[in-house]
């Protein structure tokens, strides 16, 4: 199981490397360079508005379908239909109460409301199918399309913004570019479900939904909990100040930037919970995976928050336009949270597959708490900087409870030998980007490229990557 996470993890790496960071910086940047901060604010409201509602589309489906797919992969197909027929009733319902609230509520664009609860309804979607893909033990095709919607939203939105165009670029063209692609992606990749498995039926089945959602509701609470202290933020800025969206567009600058960072180191995580289900059903020691996945996960985050700290204002700059002071100090803050949230990432996974999510419903209760005091003590007086500060707070108090649950309930603790050479890891590369940042002649591109480039060897000289592990990934050997 180890070569298996080693191989897909490098083959995630180097697809998502490609293509997730080239969406991001290049193509969504540019989208809100051409709206504006402030229209893109107006739809980043709009977009966590509906965010605080998807969870009753899914109810902890997808993370449920990985754990159980996993543990059961010979006796699927009747829960395949369940599944199915499942996913569209809380997709109905989900969709009949976002547009309840938002006539309550009021200050709502419907419209919009409706487009994007499209758009999130066909990412779920794809992420579900994607999850029998993973939960089948087809680790590596999952893999090659986990970025197939941002591929294909590339190639259409950037034709929208510079040649299917008249010029005037507009909210719409970005959200109806997302939607072929998303649709385009999905059709792709339940054809390959279709043709791994061809006893699978697409039609929905009604006659099981009690018993699937019941299974799901501890999954569907820690995801309630999980998407309210997430996507707050983006709604309260928006609630709370009274400017257009001026602030809700500072904060989803760099809010882009972390929540792809964050859905990027996810993969891992989503990676390695089916992995992790399969070997505990299996009376399988998954203690190596465990230190090895943390091991790898400091060799990602560290050159990342190292060159956020020290080139953040050349990044924002780069990226933006405008209030690049005001979004490089959100960006800063956000991705330091992001590091704290990889590593509840794998926590939470770890519980799941050992059957302990209940155990995970306090501490997300607790963080969704901490998040709204934050929030409203903080939004009003600081704004974009005072939801980043939020977050932070927020995914700190999570990932110490998380933490403390692996702990108690699992028996597990940090391999300590391998946290101090994480740290000092990450200590010697925010001198060496304070270094490159203040005291070289060289561009913000090239001292980049070298704090990079000095990570590897780094990393294998604390070993934290090991030639044993290369050795792994070439063997041949299961």
């Amino acid at each position: 199981m180890k070569r298996q996470f080693l191989l897909n993890v490098i083959l995630l790496m180097a697809i998502n490397v490609l293509i997730k960071p080239f969406y991001v910086f290049f193509v969504e940047t540019e989208v809100q360079n051409e709206l504006g901060t402030a229209e893109f604010g107006y739809y980043f409201f709009h977009m966590n508005f509906v965010f605080l509602f998807q969870f009753l589309g899914d109810l902890g489906l997808q993370t449920h379908n990985q754990q159980y797919v996993s543990k059961n992969r010979t006796n699927i197909h009747h829960f395949f239909s369940s599944v199915i027929g499942l996913k569209l009733a809380l997709t109905f319902l989900a969709t009949v109460v976002l547009f309840v609230f938002g006539l309550i509520f009021g200050k709502m664009d419907i419209g919009l409301l409706f487009l994007i609860s499209v758009n999130l309804f066909l990412s779920s979607w794809l992420v579900l199918m994607r999850s029998f893909l993973s939960g089948l033990g087809f680790y590596t095709l999952d893999s090659l399309v986990s970025s197939l919607d941002k591929f294909l939203m590339i190639i259409v939105i950037s034709g929208l913004l510079w040649y299917w165009n008249d010029g005037s670029f507009t909210l719409s063209d970005f959200i109806f570019g997302q939607m072929f692609s998303l649709l385009f992606a999905n059709i792709v990749v339940m054809v390959l479900l279709f043709i791994k498995d061809q006893k699978l039926s697409f039609l929905p089945d009604f006659t099981r939904l009690s018993s699937l959602l019941y299974r799901c509701i501890p999954f569907a609470l820690v995801l309630f909990l999980m998407t309210s202290y997430n996507k707050l933020d983006g709604f309260l800025l928006g609630r709370l100040l009274d400017d257009q969206g001026l602030e809700a567009g500072i904060y989803a600058a760099s809010y882009r930037i972390y929540d792809a960072a964050n859905m990027f180191m996810y993969m891992i995580p989503a990676l390695i919970l089916p992995m992790f289900s399969y070997m505990i059903s299996n009376n399988e020691d998954i203690r190596p995976l465990y230190t090895l996945v943390g091991k790898w996960m400091f060799v990602l985050l560290s050159p990342l928050l190292a060159i956020v700290l020290f080139f953040g204002n050349d990044i924002i700059t780069f990226l933006y336009t405008d209030y690049i002071t005001e979004k490089t100090l959100v960006l800063q803050l956000l991705m330091t949270a992001s590091v704290l949230v990889c590593y509840a990432y794998i926590f939470g996974s770890m519980s799941m597959a050992a059957d302990q999510i209940k155990r995970l419903i306090p501490v997300f209760i607790l963080g969704l708490v901490v998040n709204i005091l934050c929030n409203l003590i903080w939004i009003p007086h600081y704004g974009a900087t005072g939801a980043a500060m939020a977050t932070l707070v927020t995914q700190f108090v999570v990932f110490l409870g998380q933490w403390y649950v692996v702990q108690k309930y699992l028996y597990f603790t940090f391999d300590k030998s391998s946290m101090g050479r994480g740290l000092f890891y990450l200590f010697i590369l925010s001198g060496l980007a304070w270094f490159f940042s203040k005291e070289t002649p060289f561009s913000s591109e090239v001292s980049i490229i070298i704090c990079l480039i000095f990570s590897l060897p780094l990393a294998f000289l604390l070993k934290l990557i090991e030639f044993s592990d290369i050795k792994l990934v070439l063997s041949r050997k299961k």
